[in-house]
């Protein structure tokens, strides 16, 4: 089993594209970190900030975190733009939240603390990785915790090979277009989702760990020492083929 994270940024050794800038994120966290394919060196500062603020807005605690005034308040709380797209799709999954986009407000329904499982970062993956193409980045992959999330212009002609643990099967490179790899572990077993969002391919893998099976668009795979590997019709399409 390896240290964590269980997914890498892709391989970028003897790349078609150029040039290729690459940064760890070290002030919020030590398991981020940034690829940007062509454009400038101030595109990858630009998303290096916007991580930056992500991480703060949407940390577990903290007193400019926007997450941690939404779990301790009584009433609707006035938050970013983010923080709203983030509370919204949180709402139509299911959590305890009531977003109101006119007034620009969120409001926590009951007392429970509110369990997010990765996907405050996520999200935020694929947000500074759209903002990376729209500041002039032909691509970009970003890495933040246990996924990765890649877009546009890939170092390799054949697409983004994002390195993968496939538990028994050891480390693999997943052969993605576009889109996200998340992966997370219970007890021997290991889960991997694969899907266009990186916030829904890590939503997807709390009902993998449970048993319960995803969106039909989603590749997942769920393998274990000694146990049968599961995965999905979908998986096919991303696994990067043996032979390559």
């Amino acid at each position: 089993m390896p240290d964590t994270p269980l997914v890498r940024l892709p391989y970028c050794d003897d790349a078609d594209a150029a040039p290729i800038f690459r940064s760890h994120v070290c002030d919020d966290r030590e398991d981020a970190e940034l690829l940007i394919v062509g454009g400038d060196a101030g595109i990858l500062e630009d998303a290096r900030d916007s991580l930056h603020r992500l991480a703060v807005r949407w940390a577990p605690r903290g007193k400019r975190s926007e997450l941690h005034w939404i779990g301790t308040s009584t009433g609707p709380v006035s938050v970013s733009p983010e923080t709203l797209l983030l509370a919204g799709l949180l709402e139509d999954q299911g959590f305890p939240l009531t977003v109101d986009f006119t007034a620009g407000t969120v409001s926590r329904d009951g007392t429970e603390p509110l369990e997010l499982a990765g996907v405050p970062d996520a999200l935020a993956t694929d947000l500074v990785a759209a903002e990376a193409l729209e500041g002039g980045a032909d691509g970009v992959a970003i890495a933040v915790g246990n996924v990765v999330r890649v877009a546009g212009v890939a170092p390799h002609r054949v697409g983004w090979r994002v390195p993968a643990w496939l538990g028994p099967d050891g480390w693999r490179p997943l052969l993605l277009r576009e889109g996200a790899v998340a992966a997370a572990q219970d007890g021997r077993r290991t889960a991997v989702a694969v899907d266009a969002q990186a916030w829904r391919a890590q939503r997807a893998l709390t009902g993998l760990l449970s048993g319960d099976d995803p969106a039909p668009e989603v590749g997942a795979l769920v393998v274990g020492d000694g146990l049968p590997a599961w995965r999905t019709p979908a998986w096919s399409q991303y696994v990067y083929p043996a032979s390559a």
